[in-house]
């Protein structure tokens, strides 16, 4: 079974159990669309920067690419970016 199988809702639970596991906090800030909405990371880098993340199909995989292709941006411009992504959906 490949990804593009599951649901997005799904995808996302199963990720949060599994950091739940090892300890690693996780925020869902915003659900779009439960089946197929775009999953996006925010990265806190705990620094006042933070790296973005989203999803995207290559070859028919989906994959994660940075949002920011130099160094991580800052927290306030990572906010924006969210922000700007949830209007559009």
């Amino acid at each position: 079974m490949t990804n593009d199988l599951l649901s997005t809702d799904l995808l996302i639970n199963a990720q949060i159990r599994i950091a739940a596991r090892e300890g690693v906090p996780i925020v869902v800030r915003r659900r779009g669309d439960n089946t197929g909405g775009t999953i996006i990371l925010k990265i806190n880098r705990m620094d006042g920067t933070a790296e973005i993340l989203t999803q995207v199909r290559y070859e028919d995989e989906r994959v994660w690419s940075p949002v920011s292709r130099g160094a991580p941006m800052s927290e306030a411009d990572a906010d924006l970016y969210l922000d700007k992504q949830a209007r559009i959906d």
